[in-house]
């Protein structure tokens, strides 16, 4: 899940616990590349993608038996 609002885009995480509870992260990306400048932008990205591969690889370890 993602919303927009005036130049920020939010991400919404879930990480399931051992216990079965779940954590909910959101994750806020500034979007103005001109006043930032594209560097920092791609990093954020960079940073954003790379919560995401954990959240799956922890998703899938949660799935194995």
């Amino acid at each position: 899940m993602h919303q927009k609002f005036s130049g920020f885009k939010a991400r919404d995480y879930e990480f399931r616990n051992d216990d079965g509870t779940t954590d909910r992260h959101v994750i806020v990306i500034y979007m103005g590349v001109k006043r930032a400048g594209f560097m920092e932008y791609a990093d954020a990205y960079k940073f954003v993608n790379r919560i995401h591969d954990l959240t799956e690889a922890h998703e899938r370890r949660d799935t194995q038996p």
